[in-house]
């Protein structure tokens, strides 16, 4: 039979007369498990509190040029100058994605080749991720594909985002009668 140290059983390398209680084990177990929620939530990203759209919508305004506008109401009365449709896409496009282009071309040509063909009103179709495009990214105060109607007016621009384009893609006869609506009231047109 091997012989034991003082203290240590040679067969179990346990301390001899340690007793594990119940309370101990909860205490270690509670001890692992509060180390392991501070680790994690040390470790995850701080989150915006409140509307995290409004969040995003102050920050787009106050590094765009142009005043972000929510109804035609916010600008001065009068036609003007210039009108620009314009959409914003990343480099990686999902249906939705594709379909809010092909759609807002489609409404465009088919309603607008007058104003388009005078220069009145432009389509502008951008990679929002290229560097070329930071300028006017910056003065869309854009962020992920989305559409905006650009409008110059008085010397100003003001840029009225189409935030509900995503949720028409799927109607299209909607979404074409909802642009063009929106694009007519900017315009100061009767399509």
């Amino acid at each position: 039979m091997p012989a034991k140290e003082k203290g240590v059983a040679a067969d179990s390398g346990k301390v001899a007369g340690a007793k594990r209680s119940p309370a101990l084990l909860l205490a270690a177990a509670l001890v692992l498990v509060g180390g392991v929620a501070a680790v994690a939530f040390a470790a995850a990203p701080a989150r915006p509190s409140g509307d995290v759209a409004a969040t995003i919508a102050v920050a787009a305004q106050q590094r765009s040029a142009a005043q972000r506008i929510s109804q035609l109401g916010e600008m001065p009365a009068g036609k003007p100058e210039h009108v620009q449709v314009v959409y914003f896409y990343a480099n990686h496009r999902c249906w939705s994605c594709r379909s809010l282009e092909r759609l807002t071309r489609k409404t465009v040509s088919t309603y607008f080749t007058d104003a388009i063909n005078s220069g009145y009103l432009e389509l502008v179709v951008l990679n929002y991720e290229e560097a070329k495009n930071k300028a006017i990214v910056d003065e869309y105060g854009a962020w992920g594909s989305s559409l905006y109607i650009g409008i110059e007016k008085g010397g100003r621009k003001y840029v009225w985002p189409m935030s509900d384009a995503y949720l028409l893609v799927d109607d299209e006869p909607q979404f074409i009668a909802t642009l063009r609506a929106r694009i007519d009231a900017a315009a100061g047109l009767q399509s």
